[in-house]
């Protein structure tokens, strides 16, 4: 179980260069690393943060504070960030007049809960009376809401604020630690904000760092005294709050004890100072290698476990020289180092780091969110799966126990011209476990050639050339996948029976490509959006396009060239630039889609006998545009709010298109015929024609000549589109919507 628990302040990381893990790799501390974006928080008082988390879909959440340096008085603050460095919400948080947020975490519905003190007094202190210093826990919805506030004290107590940074969200519950009065406290909520218990450890004076392990117990880490000759204090308590066991670590000095996670194979590991010292303890708490920091800075803040490496933040508390990240193995050995603005850490899978900080001279700071162009260590290289089973190199970020499931457990920094992992063996699953993929815009993500029965879920592929290259192979599953910023985020060629299934694939140039014959593949509840071509089918027959979100691509959102019996069925196709469906192709069937804001919500070019029915077509350019394509049947579709309903366009022999029982309403232009070439508009007597909003006629005959008394839902004159085109039979009332009155 990871920790949710983040850093106190806030930097974006993303990849600079690239070594060997085997490697020491330290940026010269007088380097400023590219900044990508700078956010600085200013409303003329002194402004800082000082935690920060990350949610699930990369946004940014820090909590801090705003002082009015006149009066004394702060409010704590909540801020929300895009990627992008977009200020989404920011909510003050002042129960009393002296408020101060240390402390956030994210639950796992991307609610955010907020942690500090909020006293009476500015020393923080509760003396009793109306002297009053409390716990403050907020929780917010995603949007910025309150959810709930509550409050937790011990009357006669006083209150160390630099304590409130221990929290964690898991599951439902949340979980607090810090100082109340000179006691360690562990309280835990529900979801809520009511106290499921409240616990004082049995040794320490203070909590600072919480993780939970895989079987929901807690570990928490902090110092014995408050004040000089401390030792390092860890206790693990069940999640019913009882007290497993506790430890002291003493090496001689005033040591404390920052922050603890739990690695990969249930290890513990705790950074601390006293000197600066990461310690790595086996499940029950013994010692298995304690390493000192021998570089600039005396304190840190924040710790995150990587699968297969330890991450730390570091500064100086004299500001004497800057931050340092550093890493170190499962060995100990230190792996990485760099120097960077702020002093926390929060970390996602994807390898980005996130710190805040505050700029300025104190009164008149402000608090500042950058993003650098930088990405914490990656593993570089290619790697193969081998036929028999084996990773090479065996070094690689992917672990396997039974040769059939493969994980990732690292990002990997693709090289320039080759892939970032081949696979040779058929017949098992590949589980990116949300790392990365990550390039320079010339290699590839995964390569599968003549394979079969092969599953690629859970990966994040950027900055390729192609993201999955799938070449003459079956059975192929692809599944999951955050697919971005790539030539070509998946292409297929030569291969079928493949399914494509619940990914996430955005500005790409192409996100889906099949071609060279890719027959029977299945795509299907994918998100496909704001890349230059959604879904392209060359050469290909016998695939399923259905239940994809088509959105926001540059110029088409499905093409199909050269292919036939193809279903493109209930996708919704909304906002692509040019065509949300163009195809250059005969015989295939495209139904049920909702397509709309489309420059062309369907466009046939030069292609035969396909059918269109039952789509939802709604405020586009041209709704149906046909050029060249004869023997089309267009048939139960809503033509609504159109520039153009339907336009048909160019000569071909037997050009006749069968057109009947669509609803078109409210286009500028209902329908537009070129050269007056004769298509069919009705299906005949009494099964009807199709309903225009604009039919001014009247119904009251019937009959086939509707020469006969009474009604039958069919206008007794036709509606009249050029001298060639005529619906004999309009309907009176939309199709679908009411039975026609027909009797005979």
């Amino acid at each position: 179980m990871r920790k949710v628990v983040s850093g106190a302040m806030l930097t974006l990381l993303f990849l600079v260069s690239l070594t060997s893990m085997s490697s020491v790799q330290v940026v010269n501390a007088e380097e400023e690393l590219p900044i990508v974006w700078e956010a600085v928080y200013d409303e003329g008082k002194s402004e800082f943060f000082s935690n920060v988390a990350v949610d699930s879909n990369g946004n940014l959440m820090v909590v801090g504070n705003v002082i009015n340096y006149a009066t004394g008085e702060a409010a704590g603050i909540v801020a929300k960030y895009s990627r992008g460095g977009e200020l989404l919400w920011l909510q003050k948080v002042q129960p009393y007049p002296f408020t101060n947020l240390n402390g956030i975490a994210v639950d796992p519905n991307d609610n955010i809960v907020a942690f500090g003190v909020t006293s009476t007094n500015p020393d923080m202190q509760d003396y009793g009376g109306s002297q009053i210093a409390e716990w403050l826990i907020a929780k917010f919805y995603p949007n910025g809401t309150l959810m709930w506030q509550t409050y937790y004290r011990k009357e006669g107590m006083g209150y160390h604020r630099e304590g409130m940074y221990g929290i964690v969200a898991y599951d439902d519950n949340i979980i607090c630690t810090g100082v109340a009065g000179y006691q360690f406290r562990v309280i835990k909520l529900d979801i809520n904000g009511s106290l499921l218990w409240e616990t004082q450890p049995s040794i320490g004076a203070q909590g600072n760092g919480m993780a939970i392990d895989k079987n929901g117990d807690i570990l928490v880490v902090g110092q014995t005294s408050l004040y000089p000759y401390s030792d390092v204090v860890l206790v693990k308590l069940s999640q019913s709050g009882s007290e497993l066991w506790a430890k002291v670590f003493d090496w001689g000095g005033n040591e404390v004890g920052r922050d603890v996670d739990i690695d990969w194979d249930g290890n513990i590991v705790i950074i601390g100072v006293g000197p600066l010292f990461v310690l790595k303890l086996n499940s029950t708490g013994d010692t298995v290698w304690r390493k000192e920091y021998p570089s600039i800075g005396d304190d840190c803040w924040n710790l995150h476990v990587w699968p297969n490496r330890y991450g730390i933040s570091t500064f100086s508390s004299s500001g004497a020289s800057p931050p340092y990240y550093v890493e170190y193995d499962v060995d100990g050995e230190m792996v990485y180092e760099a120097s960077f603005r702020g002093g926390s850490i929060s970390a996602d899978k994807q390898g980005r780091l996130t710190s805040a900080y505050l700029i300025g001279t104190w009164p008149d700071v402000n608090a500042t969110l950058t993003v650098y162009d930088y990405l914490a260590k990656a593993w570089a290289g290619t790697v193969y799966i081998r036929a028999d089973g084996s990773i090479d190199p065996p070094d690689a970020p992917i672990i396997t126990f039974d040769n059939v499931t493969y994980t990732l457990n690292d990002t990997i920094a693709v090289p320039d011209y080759n892939y970032g992992v081949v696979v040779q063996r058929d017949n098992i699953v590949i589980d990116g476990m949300g790392y990365t993929l990550r390039g320079s815009q010339s290699g590839g993500g995964f390569s599968l050639s003549s394979r079969n029965n092969v599953t690629i879920k859970n990966a994040n592929i950027e900055n390729v050339q192609v993201g999955i290259s799938v070449d003459f192979s079956l059975n192929i599953s692809i599944i999951g996948n955050n697919i971005t910023k790539n030539d070509y985020g998946i292409q297929m060629q030569g291969s079928s029976n493949n399914n494509i299934t619940g990914n996430h694939i955005t500005k790409n140039g192409d996100g889906i490509l099949l071609s060279g014959f890719s027959n029977g593949n299945n795509i299907s509840g994918n998100n496909i959006t704001k890349n230059g071509h959604g879904v392209s089918l060359i050469g290909s027959s016998g695939n399923s396009i259905y239940g994809n979100n088509i959105t926001l691509n540059n110029e088409y959102g499905i093409r199909l060239e050269y292919s036939s019996e193809n279903s493109v069925s209930e996708n919704n196709i909304m906002a692509n630039s040019y065509y949300g469906i163009l195809a250059r192709a005969s015989n295939n069937s495209i139904f049920a889609n909702k397509i709309a804001d489309n420059a062309y919500g369907i466009s046939l070019d030069s292609s035969s006998d396909n059918s269109i029915s039952g789509n939802n077509i709604t405020k586009n350019g041209r709704g149906i545009s046909l050029s060249y394509s004869p023997r089309n049947n267009i048939t139960e579709n809503n033509v609504a709010n159109n520039e153009y309903g339907i336009v048909l366009v160019g000569y071909s022999p037997n050009y006749t298109n069968r057109i009947y029982h669509n609803n078109f309403i409210n286009n500028t232009n209902q329908a537009q015929v070129t050269v007056g070439y004769e298509n069919v508009w009705d299906d005949g007597y009494p099964s009807g024609g199709n309903y225009w909003s604009d039919y001014t006629g009247v119904d009251l005959f019937s009959g086939p000549y509707q020469n006969m008394t009474g009604g039958d839902g069919i206008g007794d004159t036709p509606y009249i589109i050029d001298e060639n085109n005529t619906d004999r039979y309009p309907l009176m009332y939309p199709y679908g919507t009411e039975t026609f009155k027909l009797t005979i």
